[in-house]
This record gives structure tokens, C-alpha cells and sequence, in this order.
């Protein structure tokens, strides 16, 4: 394998920061969305607010790493879609529910 150059290199090291960063800014509009949504329909307040956004941190810690872990073992990540389809069909109903391909659309996560 040849040796990447010093500007191979660079390129590198700013698509690795642009992608960290759009994966962070994603994230943070996902929380301000919940926040607000939370706020408007369940009229959620300063005093809950605390504890939705660490919950919100949380979970969404918690499907990546269950992505991670069963992408190692299986491209098509089929245990994370059922365990997150099951728990999110418990919360949303079986009539307002979407599987996981429908929500994350053709590519997946």
C-alpha cells in the first residue's frame, strides 16, 4: 500500500471533523426538536426538562450502540431493527406505527 501524502492526510483529518461535527449539529437539532415538541404537546417545563433531555441523550447512546454492536455481526442489523421496532410500536401504537425501513428509509442508519 503506497504511503498517504501529508495533503491526503490533511483532507483527511477535515472530512473526519466535518462529519463529527454534522453528526453533533444532527444531533443537537434532533434534542431542540423534542424540547420543543415535548414542550407544545405534552407541556413539558423547565422542571421536567433536565431529566427529558439527559433521558433523550441516553437512549439515542443507547440505539447507536446496539447499531454498532449488531452491525459488527450482521450487515443488515436485523436484531437492532426488531428490538427497536418492538419498543417503539409499545409507545406509539400499532396504528401510528412505521417499521424501521419505512422511518430510516432505503439506506438505513
Amino acid at each position: 500500500m503506497a504511503k498517504q501524502s501529508a495533503f491526503a492526510k490533511a483532507v483527511q483529518r477535515e472530512v473526519d471533523i466535518q462529519l463529527r461535527l454534522y453528526g453533533r449539529n444532527r444531533m443537537q437539532l434532533a434534542e431542540d426538536a423534542a424540547f420543543i415538541a415535548a414542550n407544545e404537546v405534552l407541556g413539558l417545563g423547565a422542571g421536567r426538562a433536565r431529566a427529558f433531555g439527559e433521558a433523550f441523550v441516553k437512549y439515542a447512546n443507547e440505539i447507536a450502540e446496539l447499531v454498532v454492536e449488531d452491525s459488527k455481526a450482521d450487515d443488515s442489523i436485523e436484531y437492532a431493527k426488531v428490538t427497536l421496532d418492538r419498543r417503539i410500536k409499545e409507545i406509539v401504537g400499532e396504528d401510528n406505527f412505521s417499521p424501521f425501513d419505512e422511518r430510516y428509509g432505503r439506506h438505513g442508519i
